[in-house]
């Protein structure tokens, strides 16, 4: 398993790739990854070479340049991985309230900004009533 996340915590932790590869989550694989993502030194895994991150990437956004995250960036992202819970819970009645709206929206019957103040209104209410 692994968790999926459009990783840029911020300019001072930017993990490349993280969207697309996960950060897994078994505790073997997870101090792989952290090892991957801090080595400064090439080492050898299962007779292939890793060499360190290090280089320049670009998007239509931003460009900035890659090395391995610090000490003290590794302590930020263990203790953002380490203090995320995992929920799978889901609300069958906001799900609902969704799926109603967005089909005004589909028709044409409604704008996109006229749908999503209905649904954040209708959800906010059923929220509030389950207080």
């Amino acid at each position: 398993y692994a968790i999926f996340v459009n990783f840029s915590i911020s300019s001072s932790v930017i993990m490349y790739g993280v969207a697309d590869e996960g950060i897994p989550i078994r505790k073997d694989c997870f101090e792989e990854f952290v090892k991957r993502y801090t080595t400064t030194e090439s080492y050898e895994k299962n007779d292939q070479w890793i060499e360190p991150i290090q280089g320049n990437v670009g998007t239509s956004v931003f460009d900035y340049e890659m090395y391995p995250m610090t000490v003290e960036q590794e302590k930020i992202f263990r203790d953002i991985v380490t203090g995320t819970t995992q929920k799978r819970q889901t609300d069958e009645q906001i799900n609902q309230i969704i799926l109603e709206e967005a089909e005004s929206y589909f028709t044409g019957e409604k704008s996109l900004e006229e749908t999503v103040e209905v649904i954040q209104n209708r959800i906010e209410t059923y929220v509030n009533e389950q207080r």
